[in-house]
């Protein structure tokens, strides 16, 4: 009923973690494959696997040419129906995540995809944060802390605008939906994929999101930042921003009017977090190029701008703090 591609890559120590939350689940008995696609290397996750058969329909397929994370999803096709999820190899899911995600789409019989708020951890034993619902809950216009809300497909896409408001690891999919959407990981843009994917999954039906943390993910210190650089990001980003504009036209979805009603009833103590988050540039560029206005957030990216380094702030920065420290105490400062 469950199928689940498990991407991962010479790390049996972090996998392990990832199949022991798999074999964990309360609503095991629905996972009828876990699909462990392992980068080419020397198979170094195959002995973990042949360990887990006995409590998991685990099957292992090692790669014969080195991929990229989205290569492995492009490998792995989705099964004629039942649910997708995925689970990267160094995250791990709560006992009863999958046992919730189902209960959700049997509620919904009508949404294509079900997501979960996440926690994220350095490691197994570690802190923990909780990650912002902010752009689903922008998106589905402040509900308020109930145990899911409902999101129509002009919601997510006004969610997804800003920003990715869903993990890879924190959805449940039917496989229909999966199949339909999986086109994106062919369109070369590895870094904003996850976008991407949430957006394309509604356009089979409504998306149900759970704001209780499910999922743990495994925080890595600028990950991505490696592989990419800076306008490498930027320029992906700016392209899934135009692909949601051309959506927003399709559906008639007016989404100056749509900020602009958020913004007029967002709670007060949010009102700034909020603000902060609707001004990225590889978003509010793009917007701005096709007449999209949003003055209230463009006037608070503007307060927030940087001011203008003089002369005397260049002088200062040159100086030493202890003779800075001299010079104020001298004028009484």
């Amino acid at each position: 009923m469950v199928t689940i591609f498990l991407p991962t890559v010479d790390r049996p120590h972090l996998l392990r973690t990832a199949l022991v939350s798999l074999a964990a689940q309360t609503a095991i008995g629905a996972i009828t494959r876990v699909i462990v696609s392992e980068n080419s290397g020397g198979r170094h996750s195959e002995a973990l696997c042949r360990e887990f058969s006995a409590s998991l329909p685990i099957e292992y397929r090692a790669q014969t040419r080195q991929l990229s994370p989205i290569d492995h999803l492009v490998s792995l096709k989705a099964p004629p129906d039942g649910f997708v999820a995925i689970l990267h190899d160094d995250d791990w899911w709560a006992p009863g995540h999958l046992a919730a995600s189902l209960d959700r789409m049997a509620r919904h019989p009508d949404a294509a995809v079900t997501y979960s708020g996440l926690f994220y951890a350095e490691a197994e034993s570690s802190p923990l944060q909780c990650d912002s619902n902010l752009m689903f809950w922008f998106g589905a216009q402040f509900p308020v802390l109930t145990a899911e809300w409902r999101l129509s497909v002009a919601e997510v896409l006004m969610s997804c605008v800003w920003g990715t408001p869903g993990h890879f690891c924190a959805f449940l999919a039917r496989a229909e939906a999966y199949r339909r959407a999986a086109f994106v990981y062919e369109l070369g843009n590895p870094w904003d994929v996850d976008r991407l994917l949430t957006m394309e999954l509604v356009r089979s039906g409504p998306l149900v999101f759970a704001p209780t943390p499910e999922v743990f993910i495994r925080r890595h210190a600028s990950q991505g930042t490696h592989t990419f650089s800076f306008p490498e990001r930027h320029a992906h980003l700016r392209a899934t921003t135009e692909r949601l504009i051309a959506h927003a036209r399709e559906i008639s979805l007016d989404l100056s009017a749509g900020v602009a009603q958020r913004l007029s009833t967002v709670p007060p103590s949010s009102r700034a977090s909020l603000l902060d988050a609707l001004i990225q540039p590889w978003s509010l560029e793009p917007l701005a190029a096709h007449g999209l206005a949003f003055p209230e957030v463009v006037a608070h990216a503007t307060a927030l701008a940087p001011k203008p380094k003089n002369l005397r702030y260049k002088i200062g920065r040159l100086l030493p703090p202890v003779l800075l420290e001299a010079l104020a105490r001298r004028s009484g400062r």
